[in-house]
């Protein structure tokens, strides 16, 4: 399966940005991406990723793969049953972000 990897850059600037996550995330306006789990979402399911991942082929480099597998376990600790500003207050959110922006530094463009 091919993985779209624009979509797969634009997740992880979303992850790694806190302030577009408090701004639309917490927003009664929909929007194109209104929540964590959409995020997570279009990064593994709708690009493609998760499949490439869990095929164990080579996506992007061996370290950015373990970089994208240490994000999806950061992103299944986060709590989801708790409010959206909860959530991004969070360390478990404080860690998603970290690991995004650290990712998408390792993506060559």
């Amino acid at each position: 399966m091919q993985v779209h990897e624009e979509m797969v850059r634009d997740a992880l600037s979303d992850l790694a940005d806190e302030d577009y996550q408090r701004r639309d995330w917490t927003s009664r306006t929909p929007s194109g991406q209104s929540s964590l789990e959409e995020c997570w979402e279009r990064l593994f399911d709708d690009s493609g990723l998760g499949t490439a991942l869990d095929s164990e082929t080579e996506v992007f480099g061996d370290h950015p793969d373990q970089c994208l597998r240490e994000l999806d376990t950061a992103l299944r600790a986060v709590p989801v049953d708790a409010s959206a500003s909860e959530v991004l207050d969070s360390e478990e959110m404080a860690l998603v972000r970290s690991l995004a922006s650290r990712t998408l530094g390792l993506l060559a463009d």
